[in-house]
């Protein structure tokens, strides 16, 4: 089953264009059992993606980040399992 573990929501400057819900709406329109909202280096989208997630009913919110690497080009995919995650993706994304 496929879950889409890196979209990036109106939060991310230059790479995101849609709102959250419009994201779940199309998630949902999909059949997809759950969405991960990544913005990049940002955890502003959170409170307007759980939301419009608890509003909708449709797929499972998965809450992560994209992080840029300061050592490198790259970037790194964090996804959040539990409350001590989430307190260490603040961290992470305020650092």
């Amino acid at each position: 089953m496929y879950v889409p573990l890196r979209v990036h929501g109106h939060h991310s400057m230059l790479t995101g264009v849609d709102a959250p819900a419009t994201l779940l709406e199309r998630a949902h329109a999909l059949r997809l059992p759950a969405l991960a909202l990544t913005d990049v280096d940002t955890l502003a989208g959170v409170v307007e993606f759980l939301r419009a997630a608890s509003a909708s009913g449709g797929p499972r919110p998965i809450v992560g980040a994209e992080l840029s690497d300061p050592s490198g080009p790259g970037r790194v995919v964090a996804l959040v399992e539990s409350e001590a995650g989430w307190r260490s993706l603040c961290r992470l994304v305020s650092a």
